[in-house]
């Protein structure tokens, strides 16, 4: 595999550490670059500049994405270090110059190139953390409700998504433990109660909830805790959304009433009419909240003739037809934008799918 501009800049910096180390290290054992008590290091050196670069690149150095360091690619450059050193030490007793060389400065270069090395490449990511501090200066403060798995990926995804226009300043979470904890270098703040102080505090405008799991009262106690601060309240997708394609804009939205009712599974007992439900034309009104989305899965996997999930939130909508068209690829599935409240825009919606069953599950509508 050839190495771009950036695979080849790091070998350079690779070379210079190399040198570093090794000079380095003879400072700290002898007091001078060039001891005479190292009588082969002219050849060590030589063989170091040219085994540490081969190492490096078999074991993956010069192909990582470093501006996206973790635990993981220290591990590998640990690996990768340690495997240079026995690698050159083992051909230096191959050549018969292992006499000329002592331990204890085999020991301090290995660890002064595991520091150089390491350093080199977590530069990468720190410069990309302050563009990113720097990008986010002039974006909205935002507290994240939730400092557990989910809020972490939304905080990660605020920060590295540029089109984002937020700037997550503080979490909130009920768990006392977490308070005080810093996530990525935000701090969290308090819990549920302390919203209206810390939003006033922060000069905070809107709060997003990150708890996938969330009851109802759960989410009604945050919605309270919000108005009274009078912040806006957005809420989020479930974490294995998340998993499955980043963060967008549209994902995050307002808090409907709906999300108030509860998120606890919706058990409809589907097997006592699957028989009435099966090729049939069945529509479902507020089909993309919380009860009609699950209303509108159980009825898809009996296999309807043709399924129709009507509801007024274009977003909402939106995510609703990916997600069932994904799970139920053989069922013809329509979705469409439309409020209960039209009757003109209901009436086309009817006589256009002609459905034979309708499940209304549009939340807080009455008919004019």
């Amino acid at each position: 595999m050839t190495l771009d501009r950036k695979g080849w800049a790091l070998v350079g910096m690779d070379v210079v550490a190399v040198c570093a180390a090794a000079l380095g290290a003879n400072y700290l054992r002898f007091d001078e670059v060039y001891p005479a008590d190292f009588i082969h290091f002219e050849q060590w050196l030589l063989l170091d500049l040219m085994i540490t670069p081969f190492v490096f690149y078999m074991m993956g150095l010069y192909r990582s994405a470093w501006r996206y360091a973790s635990i993981s690619d220290l591990k590998v450059i640990l690996y990768a270090v340690g495997a240079r050193t026995l690698l050159l030490m083992s051909l230096f007793i191959f050549l018969g110059y292992d006499r000329g060389v002592p331990r204890s400065t085999t020991v301090l270069e290995t660890i002064l190139l595991l520091c150089a090395v390491g350093g080199i490449r977590l530069l990468t990511r720190v410069h990309r953390e302050m563009r990113q501090v720097k990008n986010l200066r002039n974006k909205t403060p935002v507290l994240i409700v939730g400092a557990g798995d989910a809020g972490e990926i939304i905080l990660r995804e605020l920060r590295g998504n540029d089109s984002l226009p937020y700037n997550p300043v503080g979490f909130i979470d009920d768990d006392p433990a977490k308070w005080g904890v810093r996530i990525h270098g935000v701090p969290v703040l308090g819990s549920t109660f302390d919203i209206p102080q810390v939003a006033r505090r922060r000069r905070i405008s809107e709060v997003i909830i990150a708890i996938p799991s969330a009851s109802g009262r759960q989410l009604t106690a945050i919605y309270r805790a919000c108005k009274t601060a009078g912040v806006r309240t957005k809420t989020v997708p479930p974490v294995s959304q998340l998993f499955e394609g980043r963060l967008s804009l549209s994902q995050i939205r307002n808090v409907e009433l709906e999300d108030l009712l509860g998120r606890d599974a919706v058990n409809v007992e589907m097997g006592v009419i699957s028989s009435s439900l099966s090729g049939k034309r069945v529509l479902i009104t507020g089909g993309a909240g919380s009860i009609g989305r699950e209303l509108a899965r159980q009825v898809a996997e009996i296999g309807p003739e043709r399924l129709v999930v009507l509801d007024r939130n274009e977003n909402s909508i939106y995510f609703t037809e990916m997600d069932l068209r994904k799970r139920f690829p053989s069922v013809a599935i329509d979705c469409v934008i439309g409020d209960i409240l039209d009757k003109t825009r209901l009436s086309e919606v009817m006589e256009s799918c002609r459905p034979q069953i309708v499940f209304h599950a549009a939340a807080f509508s009455t008919f004019r």
